[in-house]
């Protein structure tokens, strides 16, 4: 089943979406939150997760899949609303949150986004960019226990970004991974998105297809649920290898790769397959990224 509206997915998941973005919310004894989402929609997280939570919980982590400004722009208003509130990410990702000059892109890419939901910014620049940062660094391997039995485990999920993690949370047996999962629209219509190393993804995707899965979380639309979950897997990754074929045979017959980006999204918009909003940009990014890994191989 696909699931695109608020509510429990399992014993201790809870889905709570905004306009823009649908986040995996876990609770045991303490709770944490899988991403954050853009700047302009932080206080609607905020209040959805407040409905959510029981009165005796708290929200203590946010774990982070990478650093694209989608899944980074609400850490600084969960901060200010969850005193204590710790930031898990990678190196590569706690790099990228400790320079200045990525932190001042990622705040003119929240502005431009706001504005594209008619709404300005809350944080002031300066305050933003101290609050946005990761408390610790985690890899692949790591375990995180939430109590009540309720674990979060770290996975390696490169291949969208080299520095991307996942995470497995057990006991509902639910994966999340943002990019690394691709993207689905509705029955037959799924998008990978090896932008940065299709060998690196595929691996990834075999990674996830031995875990047990019920839900797999996606990053803007929602969780694939019940038998459907183990078979999107599989139907990512045959997707993958069919696009990057697709791919090479248009390169290697001569077609100019930089038509093939105009052609590949007109493509995607003809089949209902590009996001609409602040998303356009990435997909767009991504599939660039894709040609051009076709083209390198």
């Amino acid at each position: 089943m696909w699931v695109q509206s608020d509510g429990q997915l399992g014993e201790d998941i809870y889905q709570v979406t905004t306009i823009t973005s649908s986040h995996l919310l876990v609770i045991g004894e303490n709770a944490a939150i899988i991403d954050t989402g853009i700047a302009a929609t932080a206080e609607e997280l905020i209040h959805k997760i407040n409905e959510v939570l029981p009165d005796d919980c708290r929200l203590s982590q946010v774990f982070l899949c990478h650093d694209e400004f989608d899944h980074v722009g609400g850490i600084a208003s969960l901060r200010k609303a969850y005193p204590g509130l710790q930031v898990m990410a990678s190196t590569g990702v706690a790099a990228k949150l400790a320079d200045p000059d990525f932190l001042r892109t990622s705040y003119a890419e929240q502005s431009k986004h706001a504005a594209a939901l008619q709404q300005e910014m809350t944080i002031p620049i300066e305050e933003w960019c101290s609050l946005t940062s990761v408390d610790h660094t985690i890899k692949p391997g790591d375990h995180f226990h939430l109590g009540y039995d309720v674990e979060i485990r770290v996975i390696d999920a490169s291949g969208y970004r080299s520095n991307q993690l996942g995470y497995y949370v057990m006991p509902d047996k639910c994966i999340v991974a943002a990019e690394a999962v691709g993207s689905y629209h509705g029955r037959d219509k799924s998008v990978p998105s090896f932008s940065d190393n299709f060998n690196d993804y595929m691996n990834t995707l075999d990674r996830i297809a031995q875990l047990d899965l019920s839900v797999v979380a996606l990053p803007h639309a929602g969780a694939i649920t019940g038998e459907l979950a183990q078979k999107f897997i599989d139907q990512i990754r045959e997707a993958a290898t069919a696009l990057r074929t697709n791919l090479k045979d248009r390169i290697n017959s001569g077609e100019i790769i930089d038509n093939i980006l105009p052609a590949l999204i007109a493509e995607w918009d003809l089949n209902s397959l590009s996001p609409d909003g602040p998303f356009a940009g990435l997909r767009r990014k991504t599939a660039e990224g894709m040609i051009r890994q076709a083209a390198s191989d």
